[in-house]
This record gives structure tokens, C-alpha cells and sequence, in this order.
């Protein structure tokens, strides 16, 4: 049975400013939920249940403009989306253009009532796109890329599976359709050319066609960043259940239960199971496991105790630090008319410290020459962190040669970034909980992971947090006054902004200043930084960073050093603070 999407409310918030510090294009991530192989490479997926979520690895936003749901092949009330012909379509901010993805496959069930536009980027003849066409020289369903196909017949108003598929490397573009046996039309020699960079269910970018806008059903489109090849999408047509969605529709129903629990005061019940959808989401379902389920809760300001949120955010973080790993440079690259030049390089990785430079030109990899950064990143793919690199390059004219260890890193350097502001979450929930030491112990856990992935992303971003943290549990046992001292040490704020502006309450230690944390947040208005005057929440029950309760009266461990990364130095609280 098909299940129903929820309106879980799961705070879709981006941070923007992280993003800015992802240094490395992620891999393909697809199926990692005992899902179908054919599922791997899979990119985007819209079931369509009453919304336009993607439930796909890479959270594509959406917006729909005048369709609505309607009932699926199924029956289920709200299972499909519904476009008028008129003036309705959704637009989805997922980019298919030819540079992006060279390589495509879409699948998706469409029940059409006339012709019209089914998935298009298309642009004034430039683009990809699937229609559904009744003129005297094409009929039924056809694709577009540079050229059009000729059509395969499909009854109106009745559903059918539609596959297609797009090769700008081999010139190909096919489209396939089951009615009694598997059909399929092919055009070779294609040209997509670009097209516009979101996509549109329901209706072309071309304003004023009438002919372009689709009246009909569609329901669970799924995206592909691969050419599915014929026994794949032969099994796709006769066995659709093998792209059912249900399995992942229903962990966002248990986070809904879960929130419902949360919501109840069933703390201990609700994170426990808030924390188990999250582990069996794995790291596949972003929409799940990116800064938006954590925001969900501090967002919609359920009242939870932090014990409870902070179990959440712990499981998150492990989640995205037990992911697969991969071997780095230690430097970035771009590609130049010279060569391969080095645009970046990581002070703490040991190809630094061997002696390459930025604005190297990159000649030579073990004897192998490369001339396009991907191939270089295919090359270093294959190796495992900790093994023996050595690179010619060419400085200034003068061929030099370099041998060093490769470093370790996460595969997706998008999970670093995430697990770094878990940790953020983590340390300002104890800090609203009263325990300084457990804040400061969140500090030097991000710079223990920053020096373990170092090459993952821009080094002032852990830098920041850290910073942050630190300020916090200063201004916990201090005031705000050596807090601010500290920061100014970091700078103004950029990544940790979008965390300290939303969730005030949580870092109510810095906002004793309206004015000196406007300075750190470049906020204009410092009165919109003012908060009551009884924000203090006191001490409350928390957990360490091995999820173990600390009671707000019992024995809490103190640091000796708050720069220092080691180990916690055990005091009284008579005898000593968080800063001696």
C-alpha cells in the first residue's frame, strides 16, 4: 500500500553560508536502504503525494504553481498532482542541463487527458524534454534534446510508466513505454544544448504555447545521473514496484510520530525513535539527515527538554562521521589554459608541509601526466588515505617534484560540513543547559575532527565553530565581556551566524551585548538582537558526548586549558572553573 506523505513541517532551512565552504564536487550517492540496485545513480525523486519533496539524495526545493493533488493509479486521495492545461505546472530546482548531467535517465507515470509538456528544461529549442504530443506528424509520447522523436501511441486517461533516457556522450536520446509490450523510439545525433536550469513538471519555459501545457495526472518521478541500460529499464516497465517509494515515505512518517511523541512529552520515546529514523534514513536521504531535521525541532519550537535534543543531534553526527572515506591531496585544483593549477592549499595536510605551492601547475601524478582536474580526482579515488603520492609541477617556468602522504577525508565533503554543525547544535543546547565544560569539550571535539578530515573543507570554518564554542562556555563562567574578547581573536562570524541569529535562546550567554555581537554578526540593527531579561534557563539535565546523563548538581569535569585539544582535567567546582 501506497503510504501518505505527512505535512511534517520539517523546516526546510538552508544554510547558504556552509555551502560556501564545500571545496569538493560530491559523488553520486543512490540507494542505501535495501533498495533496488537499478535505484543506484539516482539523483532526484518526486513521489508527488500532495507536494513536490524530493526524497532523493540531493533535497531539490520546489515550488508548484496552480497544480493540485488528486488521487494516483492507486486510488489514494492526494497520491499524484494534477495539471489544469491552462496555467499550472511545478518547478523544480533541479538542474538537467547538459553541462551538469551529461548523462540522464527520468522515469515517471503520467495519465494524460491532452496533449501538453510532461518534464522539461527546455528553452526556446535548447534542453531536454518530455511531451505528450497529438499533431499530424508526431503522436503520443515523444523526447526532445537538440531534435524531437517521433511519438509512442499511449491511451488518454489512463496511467502509464514512461522511461527516457539522455547520452549527450554517445549523441542518443530514448524514450520507452509498455502497453501490451515494451515500446521505445530512439533519435541519434542529438544537441541539447542548455536549456534553463530548473525543471518544469506540467508546462514548457516557453511562454504563450498553449500546445506546451499539459492537462493530466503525473505522479513519482524519479531522476537518474546515469544512462539506465535496456534490461534496467525493461525491468523498471514490467515490475514499477521496484520504484516505489514507500520504504522512505515511511521513515518520514516515523519522524512525524516521533515529533508527535516529542510534542506529548514522551521525550525518551520520541528521541529514540527521531534517532532511529535518522540511522535507518542513512545519509542518502538529505532531506532527512541535513540540517534541516534538527532545525525542524528548534524551529517549530517544540518544547523539548535539551537532554532529549541532544541525543538527535548526536546520532546525526554520527551518521555523517561513519560514512565512506577517500584519500586527498591536501590542496584544491582548477582547470586553466596551463594546466591544472592549485587554487588552494591546506596548511595541516602533508603536501603543504612538502613543499607545493598555490598557483603550482600540476605536470605529473606518479609518473602519469593529467590535464583535467577529473581525471586527477578519479586517479587520487582509487588510492586509500596514508599512502605515498608523488607530483611534478611546474613553477615559474622550473619543473620541481614532491612526494607526500594522501589524506583522509569523507567521500561527500557535504557530511563534514554537516557533522561539524551538529556539534555546533550540540555544544549550544549545553550550553542553555548550564554545563560550560560540555560546550568547551564540544570545541575541541571540532577541532579533533578538523584535524582529522583536513582537507575537507575551508580551514576557517572549524576554526569558527570552535571559536564559538569556546566564547560560549566563557561567557557562561565569565560574562560577556572576556567572551567577546575571545571572538574578536576569530573575526566577524560567517558560518555560525545562521545558527546564533535563529536559535537566540541557545546562545543567550553572547547576546548580553546587543551591540558588540551585532559587530561579530554584521547585523545593522543591534535592537533586534535584544532578548528577555529572564532568558537564563539555569541548569539542566544534559548528556557528554558519549550520550551518558550529566546531572545539573553532580561532579562536572573542568579543562584546564580551553585551547588546549586533550584530555579534560577533573576539579571541584569549589576549587576551579572551566577556565582555570
Amino acid at each position: 500500500m501506497q503510504l501518505k506523505k505527512l505535512s511534517m513541517g520539517l523546516g526546510r532551512v538552508l544554510l547558504s553560508t556552509v555551502f560556501l565552504t564545500l571545496i569538493f564536487t560530491a559523488g553520486v550517492y543512490g540507494a542505501s536502504l535495501d533498495e533496488p540496485a537499478v535505484l543506484q545513480g539516482m539523483s532526484a525523486w518526486f513521489p508527488l503525494e500532495g507536494d513536490t519533496m524530493d526524497i532523493g539524495p540531493n533535497w531539490a526545493t520546489s515550488e508548484v504553481v496552480g497544480a493540485t493533488a488528486v488521487a494516483d493509479r492507486f486510488g489514494h486521495s492526494k497520491g499524484a498532482m494534477y495539471f489544469d492545461g491552462k496555467y499550472s505546472y511545478a518547478k523544480l530546482h533541479f538542474n538537467v542541463k547538459s553541462s551538469r548531467r551529461p548523462q540522464m535517465s527520468v522515469a515517471m507515470w503520467v495519465k494524460p487527458e491532452q496533449q501538453g509538456c510532461l518534464f522539461s528544461n527546455d528553452q526556446d529549442g535548447r534542453g531536454r524534454s518530455i511531451t505528450v504530443e497529438n499533431r499530424p506528424d508526431i503522436m503520443g509520447v515523444s523526447i526532445q534534446a537538440g531534435k524531437r522523436s517521433g511519438g509512442i501511441d499511449i491511451p488518454m486517461n489512463e496511467w502509464r510508466l514512461v522511461v527516457a533516457t539522455f547520452d549527450d556522450a554517445q549523441r542518443r536520446a530514448s524514450v520507452y513505454v509498455k502497453n501490451q509490450k515494451i515500446i521505445k523510439t530512439t533519435i541519434t545525433n542529438t544537441n541539447s544544448g542548455e536549456g534553463a536550469d530548473t525543471v518544469r513538471l506540467g508546462m514548457s519555459h516557453n511562454y504563450g504555447e498553449a500546445s506546451k501545457q499539459f492537462k493530466g495526472s503525473i505522479d513519482n518521478v524519479v531522476v537518474w545521473d546515469r544512462v539506465l541500460n535496456e534490461k534496467e529499464v525493461e525491468d523498471i516497465l514490467n515490475h514499477p514496484e521496484l520504484l516505489s517509494p514507500d520504504h522512505r515515505m515511511a521513515i518520514f512518517s516515523e519522524l512525524d510520530e516521533a515529533k508527535e511523541m516529542l510534542r506529548a512529552g514522551f521525550y525518551a520515546k520520541g528521541a529514540e525513535m527521531f534517532s532511529r529514523a535518522l540511522d535507518k534514513a542513512g545519509y542518502q536521504i538529505k532531506c532527512l539527515t541535513s540540517s534541516a531535521t534538527t532545525d525542524s525541532l528548534f524551529l517549530d519550537k517544540i518544547d523539548v527538554p535539551p537532554r532529549f535534543l541532544g541525543e538527535i543531534v548526536l546520532a546525526d553526527y554520527q551518521i555523517h562521521t561513519h560514512l565512506e572515506t577517500c584519500a586527498r591531496p591536501g590542496f584544491l585544483m582548477e582547470n586553466t589554459s596551463q594546466g591544472v593549477k592549485i587554487s588552494y592549499m591546506f596548511k595541516e595536510a602533508p603536501s603543504y608541509q612538502a613543499g607545493v605551492q598555490l598557483n603550482d601547475i600540476i605536470v605529473e601524478i606518479d609518473g602519469r601526466p593529467f590535464k583535467q582536474r577529473d581525471a586527477i580526482t578519479d586517479y587520487l579515488n582509487k588510492k586509500s588515505p596514508g599512502e605515498i603520492v608523488t607530483l611534478k609541477v611546474n613553477r615559474a617556468g622550473s619543473d620541481k617534484e614532491f612526494s607526500f602522504a594522501l589524506v583522509e577525508g569523507l567521500f561527500d565533503v557535504s557530511a563534514t560540513a554537516k557533522a561539524f554543525f551538529r556539534l555546533l547544535e550540540y555544544g549550544m543546547l549545553a550550553a542553555y543547559s548550564g554545563h560550560p565544560s560540555l560546550v568547551m569539550q564540544a570545541s575541541m571535539e571540532v577541532r579533533k575532527l578538523a584535524k582529522r578530515y583536513p582537507a575537507d573543507v575551508l580551514s576557517y570554518f572549524p576554526d569558527e565553530i570552535a571559536a564559538v564554542l569556546e566564547a560560549l562556555a566563557i561567557a557562561l563562567e565569565q560574562g560577556s565581556g572576556p567572551a567577546y574578547e575571545k571572538l574578536l581573536e576569530q573575526g566577524k562570524l560567517q558560518a555560525t551566524r545562521h545558527h546564533i541569529i535563529p536559535y537566540k535562546k541557545y546562545f543567550y550567554p553572547l547576546y548580553n551585548d546587543p551591540k558588540k555581537l551585532a559587530y561579530f554578526l554584521g547585523t545593522k540593527d543591534p535592537s533586534s538582537l535584544k532578548l528577555p531579561a529572564d532568558m537564563n534557563p539555569g541548569k539542566q539535565v544534559y548528556i557528554n558526548l558519549n550520550g551518558d546523563v550529566v546531572e545539573p548538581g553532580g561532579h562536572i569535569p573542568v579543562l584546564n586549558n580551553p585551547g588546549n585539544a586533550g584530555a579534560p582535567v577533573e576539579k571541584s567546582r569549589v576549587q576551579g572553573t572551566v577556565l582555570d
